[in-house]
This record gives C-alpha cells, structure tokens and sequence, in this order.
C-alpha cells in the first residue's frame, strides 16, 4: 500500500518501479504471480508468469532453441516468451539472447534481396487452399531419404513435410493421401509450381478423383506461391540446426522443426497454426517444465 514515505529514503530498482506500475494488473495464484496481459489483436487475456531474474536465462533457452521452440528470429522468438511469461526488460534480454545464439550465428545466410510483392490468396477456412512442394536433394539418409515434400495450408499456416526417397508423382500423391488428407480432410484447391511430378497425369487423376482443383504457378509469376517457398527456407535454416555433421539424420530432425513452426506465432494472423488449425494451443516442452497457465 502507499504511504507518505519522501523519495529520498527509499529507493527502488527498476524492475520493482516498472511492475509497480502494472500493480493492477499482477495476481497471485497458488503462491506464483502472474501478469494478466491481452495480446494486440486478441480478445482473450493471457497470463504470464512473472519470471525472477535467476530463472531468466532458463526461460530464453526454452523459448529459443530447445526442443520444440526452434532457432526463431527476434519476432517469433518473442511472440513465443509473451505467451507464457514476463519480466521488465524481457523483449531486451530476448533480442540479446537471439542475437549471441551461436547456432543461429553459424547458420544465418546473407540478406536477401526484396522482390517483386507476392499475389495474395484469400481463404477463409482450414484445407480450403494447400500449397506443396519439393525441397532436396539432400544427402542420403540411413532411411534412404533425398528429398522432402512440403504442403502447407493457406489458412492456418500448418505445415506438414514428409522425408521421400525420390519426387516422383506415385511417392508424392500417395504420401499427400495418407499422411495429410486421411488426417486433416481433402483440399478444396491443391496449388504447386510447375514440377513435373505435380503435373503429371498420374498427379492429376488423383487430384480429380479426390474432388481437388488442381492450381499452379505460371512462367511469368514463378513467385506466386512465396508462402511454400518462405518455409522451404526456414525448414531448410532449422534443419541445419539440428543435423550432425554428416547431415546424413535431417530427416529424424523433422519432426522437432515442425513441433516449433506450429506452435509459433505467425505475424500475419498472430496466433499459432495449431490454433487456427484445432482451436487450442498444443503442448510445448516449455508446459511441461513450467507447468500450464492457471485456469488452462
């Protein structure tokens, strides 16, 4: 409670300064204080642990680069920290955390160039719209695995990428079947570029079969699926990451990368693909350490 104690005989660390100044909005539950936080563009409040200084740099490990959070940048990286926890301070410690992250040092390429702007597809729903591709050759591995095939919802921003020994249509329409259609439902519009096994007629009768429009890009836009070709390159990035240094084991490494892009939050729709895709979050080692939010 306040008093009438002058300024001089009291001095209080920022930190104490900072959070008495959200005194309104700290509660104590079971004997842990949290932050009662709404996220810009979000209905719903979150509360946020409220993180001592000897656990902080525990929590940034968490966050960034153990199992299940990947080798994110600062955005991401933070958007994952907000939804759990909070100190003053906290978006500082994070950007510096990422920034001297060794394995993102080593694998961070060269800037790349603007291009022209992307066309924009609007959907409105779950598997309405699923962009696939091929990423590989990479190196061989035990399993016998060269490439990987993509397939990414418009929507929810869900990925789904699948080890395969070749790219031919057979491997790539059967995998596309049992692994992601029998799961989540068939596509309204499946879109590709212009790869020969997506546009050969095996490909094409599956699709029609299934009921599937079948969609791709055109010689003069070869960028229009950029929202395939943005994660080919953050699934390649965090699966160097990961791999031993034969980087013959990427493909036992997948599915950590896709347990991280799933439960990150995207800038575009500020929520996770899991969320959109299920309508809850999904569990993270982070819960498990640190238990859920009180009343989750």
């Amino acid at each position: 409670c306040k008093n009438n104690t002058h300024d001089g005989d009291i001095h209080f660390g920022t930190d104490i300064k900072t959070l008495y100044a959200q005194w309104n909005s700290l509660e104590l539950h079971n004997g842990v204080v949290y932050r009662r936080w709404r996220a810009p563009g979000h209905g719903v409040d979150r509360l946020q642990l409220l993180v001592p200084s000897a656990l902080r740099p525990e929590v940034l490990r968490w966050v960034h680069g153990a199992a299940g959070s990947g080798h994110f940048g600062n955005s991401k990286t933070m958007r994952r920290l907000r939804q759990r926890f909070y100190w003053p301070g906290s978006r500082q410690e994070a950007e510096l955390h990422v920034h001297c992250c060794d394995v993102c040092t080593v694998q961070k390429g060269p800037s790349q160039l603007s291009q022209a702007p992307l066309q924009q597809y609007l959907v409105g729903a779950p598997m309405e719209r699923v962009g696939v591709d091929i990423l590989g050759p990479f190196p061989t591995t035990a399993a016998g695995n060269r490439f990987v095939l993509v397939a990414m919802d418009y929507f929810t921003k869900w990925p789904e990428a699948y080890a395969v020994p070749d790219q031919s249509a057979a491997t790539s329409a059967q995998r596309l079947v049992d692994e992601m259609f029998t799961r989540f439902g068939v596509p309204d519009e499946l879109h590709s570029d212009q790869g020969r096994n997506f546009e050969s007629r095996l490909f094409g009768e599956v699709c029609q079969r299934l009921g599937v429009k079948k969609t791709r890009t055109t010689p003069l836009h070869p960028q229009s699926d950029g929202l395939v070709e943005r994660f080919n390159r953050t699934l390649a990035t965090q699966l160097a990451t990961l791999t031993s240094q034969h980087q013959r084991d990427w493909d036992l490494h997948l599915p950590l990368v896709l347990w991280a892009y799933r439960t990150a939050v995207q800038e575009s729709s500020l929520c996770t693909p899991a969320a959109l895709m299920f309508g809850r979050e999904i569990r993270t080692p982070v819960d498990l350490v640190f238990g859920p939010p009180p009343g989750t």
